[in-house]
C-alpha cells in the first residue's frame, strides 16, 4: 500500500497534477467503490501473499463495473510468485516501485502530453 500511496501522491498528483485518491483493496469496499463508473480511472496493484485475496476481490469488481480505464499490475505476472511463499510478499513494494515510477508514470505523462517534471511551487518559491 505504501508504494501506491507514494505513486499516487507524488507522481500522479504532484508531478502530473491529476487528482488521485488512494485506497487499499480492503478499504475499497468501505465506500470508495461507490465512485466507480465506466469512466473512472483505477490502477489496481495485485500483490502476492496474505492480502492477495482482497486484491483479487477488488479486481473482480473492477472488471465487472469498471470501464476501459482500469489498469491492473499483478505481482504474479512480473515474477514475484517465483519466490518462496514465506518471503515473496515482502518484495511487492520493491518490484512495484520501479514499474510504477519509471514505466507507468512516464507512459501516462507521454499520453497526456504533460511533463512529469512540471511543478507549480516546488523549486520556484520559498515555502
Amino acid at each position: 500500500m505504501e508504494q501506491l500511496t507514494f505513486f499516487s501522491i507524488c507522481n500522479i498528483e504532484e508531478m502530473l497534477q491529476i487528482p488521485s485518491p488512494t485506497t487499499n483493496s480492503c478499504e475499497y469496499f468501505h465506500g470508495p467503490f461507490e465512485t466507480l463508473d465506466k469512466t473512472t480511472s483505477v490502477f489496481q496493484l495485485v500483490s502476492v501473499g496474505r492480502t492477495r485475496a482482497a486484491d483479487e476481490r477488488a479486481v473482480r469488481f473492477l472488471k465487472k463495473y469498471g470501464g476501459d480505464n482500469v489498469y491492473i499490475l499483478d505481482a504474479k505476472e512480473i515474477g514475484l510468485n517465483d519466490l518462496d511463499d514465506k518471503v515473496s510478499e515482502y518484495f511487492n513494494h520493491v518490484i512495484f516501485a520501479p514499474v510504477l515510477n519509471n514505466v507507468y508514470m512516464r507512459a501516462l505523462s507521454a499520453r497526456i502530453q504533460k511533463s512529469y517534471l512540471t511543478r507549480r511551487y516546488m523549486w520556484k518559491i520559498n515555502y
